[in-house]
């Protein structure tokens, strides 16, 4: 179907319904008795595949999403990334794959400006969704954006007009957004600005694609990172040790993959870090390894 090899979404069960509802709704809509008319209009080009592709994900966030995750962002992934490129032309390179409306990439922009790093920062979000990234590049937002830990911290960098809350000006003007599908290979790229990145979060987005396309996408993300650069995925995404060389680390934040730092090398850090609120000790585990179910439940956050 050419929704699986566009998207590399993956059809079996309850999306592959979706799919055929979605169809078949859109062909009662212009009086046509079955979607067989509008699946033929899709793969000859003369209907947008997009919206059906936008049907089948789901586009749930908010600010400062998964606690633990930016716990272990703030007390890892910064500090020694900052190390890195210390004396570099930039502080910070990140992506949020999948970033959906927005919210995810700003609080990154949050964190930062919290920290006192308010330059030298390149920040890129991107999502298949474009209706999603055109509200992201608005940056507003309700209630429901500034659920638990993101109400106190998020809320400073916004300002309420008539129930709604518009993100200050120096935050949002640190992403910058446009469309782009990980199931196809238009990443690594340094003219897009997806290289060398110090972070990639690629949260519950790889649960959607199929078994290949989420081997390809591993490869690929592998490649965008900088030598001691972090890959976090979600609690539900499937475990990626296996299909590219990373470094697996498990903790309270669930899963973090690093991209090895060159032979000989050593962490920018020096030593591994803990984030403070961490209630057991992070474990390594060598290139290549792949995290037990079990083990993914009990360290998810």
């Amino acid at each position: 179907m050419l929704v699986g090899e566009r998207a590399g979404l993956d059809l079996s069960g309850v999306r592959g319904t979706l799919l055929a509802a979605a169809l078949t709704r859109e062909a009662h809509a212009g009086g046509l008795p079955d979607g067989e008319a509008i699946a033929r209009a899709l793969m000859e080009g003369a209907r947008p595949l997009e919206p059906f592709i936008e049907e089948l994900t789901v586009g749930e966030t908010w600010f400062f999403r998964e606690p633990a995750q930016w716990a272990f962002i703030e007390e890892v992934v910064l500090p020694e990334a900052f190390r890195r490129r210390e004396g570099g032309l930039e502080r910070f390179r990140a992506w949020s794959a999948g970033c959906s409306t927005g919210e995810e990439p700003y609080t990154l922009a949050i964190v930062l400006h919290d920290r006192g790093v308010r330059e030298r920062v390149h920040l890129v979000g991107t999502d298949l969704n474009e209706t999603a990234l055109a509200r992201a590049r608005r940056g507003e937002y309700s209630l429901w954006s500034l659920r638990g830990a993101a109400d106190g911290r998020a809320r400073r960098h916004l300002s309420e007009r008539d129930g709604r809350f518009l993100l200050a000006p120096e935050i949002a003007a640190r992403v910058r957004f446009f469309p782009l599908n990980l199931a196809r290979p238009d990443y690594p790229s340094a003219v897009r600005g997806l290289s060398d990145l110090d972070l990639v979060l690629c949260r519950n987005v790889l649960i959607y694609l199929d078994r290949a396309h989420v081997a390809e996408a591993a490869s690929r993300l592998f490649e965008t990172l900088a030598p001691g650069g972090w890959l976090l995925t979600g609690a539900a995404d499937p475990p990626l040790g296996a299909l590219a060389r990373f470094t697996v680390r498990a903790g309270p934040f669930g899963v973090a993959y690093q991209r090895p730092v060159a032979a000989g090398a050593r962490p920018a850090s020096g030593r591994r870090d803990t984030p403070r609120d961490a209630a057991a000790p992070v474990r390594s585990h060598p290139p290549g390894a792949s995290v037990s179910k079990s083990r993914l439940a009990a360290s998810a956050p």
